[in-house]
């Protein structure tokens, strides 16, 4: 039994001596993990917006539909025949005016 108890501790930082400052930092920074719900790098958040247009990731529950590119986001302006979603609307808006035609109905 003895050898399991020494087995377990082994891997432990030695206990502290009273009085003495400890060498070691309270907190070592880390790099941040985007969307996993942790804050590793201690700045009270974890990274939802990686490329820091304003939008939290899809991934991160959020509407930026590319965390990768700042120029795409819900409410960028979208250039039609690009290939791109810019606006994250689901569409690259090749025929604009079926995109109107479908929220004009959807008003009625």
């Amino acid at each position: 039994m003895t050898w399991l108890i020494a087995l377990a501790l082994e891997g432990l930082p030695p206990e502290p001596v009273p009085g003495e400052a400890s060498e070691r930092p309270a907190f070592v920074p880390r790099p941040e993990i985007p969307y996993d719900g942790i804050d590793q790098d201690g700045d009270g958040s974890d990274l939802v917006d990686r490329d820091r247009d304003g939008a939290p990731s899809v991934l991160a529950w959020g509407d930026d539909c590319n965390d990768r590119d700042a120029t795409v986001h819900p409410g960028a302006r979208e250039v039609n025949g690009d290939g791109i979603d810019s606006d994250c609307d689901g569409s690259d808006d090749r025929r604009p005016w079926i995109r109107r035609a479908l929220q004009r109905s959807r008003m009625r």
